[in-house]
């Protein structure tokens, strides 16, 4: 079992990784009265057994259990009004917690409710996919979609302890898996090269990759929490990634094949601008793990939400990407020198027919 400690401005989280999941809460809900479990339909299905397992071995505790049908489409302010009103009515104090059990979707709607709750209430993460083990439930990230686009209403809320336990993927469908891979290639390409090679064989190095990309994460969040600039690397592919996202109402793409789309559209954007090239390593893995979504996207509707991005400060893109593979950098872009760069990923061939990259 590992243990790292991620210290942030707004607060800590021990992140502990192989945990006995069931043993280790019974050391960290202690002061609890009240606990909402949140999870979704399917790993209330899933795991019937943990959930009982928690209940009898913390008998003093009064459980309450939230569960949230599966997808984005559920990561909303309605969610989050729901969950609020089961607190207030089983009257949780601050004292008391919320417990999310399951993958981004939830660990991102159950933190943003500790979050807002009083203005803040105790909140542990337990991720069950692995894009929640080495992204979504790292960092302190929690919030809800908006129509106007993805994650628009949040906050930052560290969780005070992550639960990390490589077996809960166990009983993930490999399209789940595969979007996991997706965000430790995007890890490999911004700081660690050498998970390219660890990625040749999934299987015998699932635990390493993990622990690097958390700790790759950790790193990040540290020195920069509020995503001032340094936190932006974290962003790769995800700029053309959630516009794939709200477009397909996030139903037609998974969080982790839109951040593929977004990494190969991003990175061949940078390669016409002049601007780096990661020599083909980056499709090459996104084939290899199937990740090799392109959704019907043309330059008007990824200009239109282009600039009403979070990354937007006034007038300029911050845009995640590379200088090298292994070195995430963040361009700053114009409006104008933004479209410049569409126009050429999108540019017309010799037929008149849209060459998208």
């Amino acid at each position: 079992m590992t243990t790292l400690r991620l210290r942030a401005a707004s607060g800590e989280s021990l992140i502990t990784i192989g945990a006995n999941i069931t043993n280790e809460l019974q050391t960290v809900l202690k002061g609890c009265q009240k606990v909402l479990i949140v999870s979704d339909k399917k790993v209330a299905s899933l795991y019937q057994e943990l959930f009982l397992d928690i209940t009898q071995t913390n008998e003093s505790i009064k459980f309450q259990h939230f569960v949230i049908p599966v997808g984005e489409s559920t990561k909303t302010l309605a969610t989050h009004n729901s969950i609020l009103n089961v607190l207030a009515d089983f009257g949780f104090t601050r004292s008391d917690c919320i417990l999310s059990i399951g993958g981004g979707v939830v660990s991102d709607i159950a933190g943003f409710c500790a979050a807002t709750y009083m203005r803040g209430i105790r909140y542990i993460s337990i991720p069950t996919t692995l894009l929640a083990m080495v992204d979504a439930a790292i960092g302190g990230k929690c919030g809800v979609n908006l129509e106007a686009g993805k994650n628009l209403a949040g906050c930052f809320y560290q969780p005070e302890v992550i639960l990390v336990n490589v077996n809960f993927l166990d009983t993930l469908e490999q399209r789940e898996f595969n979007c996991g891979i997706a965000e430790i290639i995007k890890y490999a390409v911004i700081a660690d090269p050498d998970l390219f090679d660890l990625l040749d064989n999934v299987q015998a190095n699932i635990n390493e990759l993990v622990l690097r990309s958390i700790a790759i994460k950790k790193d990040i969040v540290e020195a920069d929490e509020r995503e001032s600039l340094e936190r932006m690397k974290l962003n790769f592919g995800h700029t053309f990634g959630h516009i794939a996202e709200k477009v397909g109402g996030y139903t037609e793409l998974s969080h982790g094949e839109a951040i593929a789309y977004g990494m190969r559209m991003e990175t061949q954007l940078l390669k016409l601008a002049g601007l780096a090239d990661d020599n083909g390593i980056i499709g090459k893995y996104l084939d290899k793990f199937d990740l090799k979504a392109v959704p019907k996207l043309d330059k008007e509707v990824i200009a239109r939400h282009l600039f009403v991005d979070k990354k937007m400060r006034g007038d300029d893109l911050y845009f995640a990407g590379f200088c090298e593979v292994g070195k995430g950098k963040i361009y700053k872009f114009s409006k104008v020198q933004m479209l410049s760069y569409l126009n050429l990923l999108y540019k017309e061939d010799s037929n008149g027919n849209t060459a998208k990259q």
